[in-house]
């Protein structure tokens, strides 16, 4: 989805934007997300630190490029919005395509697990487009419904909530497969089944042109998830990783009560998705 070129505030001469400073924040977030991940499935945290930087440049390239891909008519006759990115336009799976290229690139050199750095990295993913998305412009089809936003002279689905709402609850279920540390592989592949199905959906709500009646996000979504489950049925099973660490024990006084332990960590879980969608709506108005 394009983000919104409104611009928030001043950092000297450089403007900033509302959807660029929630990508840097969901960046930030995401990549300790993952580095904790690493630590739970023995990966060198550090590995995978030293290849944020360039999973983020290789990310905004891929995005862009795939943007300009479904897009090409309108780039053929103006060829210099190419790279006007405050304009908006970035296409999430060419950036997740240009993430993970990058990082088969870098295993390969450091001589590492590319599978097992995917999985460490899937939960931070999911977060970091969840929070980025609290800055995403309004593209949703004009719509009725109460919880509509404006935009674009009227009343549209707030897709970018729907979008939130989705990247955040496959957080949650990767966050608590991970404590399973399941087999190589699979944590990034259930990440790419569920952001596929959730896509596939969400796109239903944006504006746009359809192809054969689907949005382009539509097919890009079915075409990650047919990809990812079919690996899940045919990739053998390659070992599951260490045993998850203690750390994430509740203090002593919450394991005594285990239903009140439940209901905080619901609580917090619910407390997350509500701040983003809060502010999701600061962002769009009432």
């Amino acid at each position: 989805m394009a983000g919104d070129a409104g611009v928030v505030g001043q950092w000297g001469p450089i403007a900033v934007y509302a959807f660029g400073l929630a990508a840097a924040l969901g960046f930030a977030l995401g990549t300790a997300t993952s580095l904790v991940q690493a630590a739970r499935l023995g990966v060198d945290a550090g590995d995978l630190f030293r290849f944020a930087p360039l999973g983020m440049a290789a990310g905004v390239i891929g995005a862009r490029i795939g943007y300009v891909i479904v897009n090409a008519p309108g780039f053929l006759a103006d060829p210099g919005a190419v790279v006007r990115l405050s304009e908006g336009g970035f296409a999430y799976y060419g950036g997740l395509a240009g993430g993970a290229l990058a990082l088969l690139l870098y295993a390969h050199r450091r001589g590492l697990d590319f599978w097992r750095l995917l999985d460490a990295a899937a939960p931070g993913l999911a977060l970091g487009q969840a929070v980025g998305l609290a800055g995403a412009g309004t593209v949703g089809r004009s719509a009725s419904v109460l919880w509509a936003v404006d935009g674009n002279g009227g009343p549209v689905h707030p897709v970018g909530a729907y979008g939130i709402a989705v990247t955040y609850f496959i957080f949650a279920v990767l966050w608590h497969l991970g404590r399973r540390a399941p087999s190589r592989g699979r944590l990034f592949l259930v990440y790419l089944l569920l952001h596929g199905i959730g896509f596939a959906l969400v796109g239903t709500w944006t504006a746009g042109p359809r192809m054969a009646g689907l949005a382009p996000v539509q097919w890009a979504g079915l075409a990650a998830a047919g990809l990812a489950l079919a690996s899940l049925i045919l990739l053998p099973p390659a070992g599951r990783g260490p045993v998850p660490h203690r750390w994430r024990r509740l203090p002593a006084a919450v394991q005594a009560a285990p239903d009140s332990g439940r209901w905080l960590r619901v609580a917090v879980w619910a407390s997350g998705l509500l701040l983003l969608l809060a502010l999701y709506r600061a962002r769009t108005g009432p």
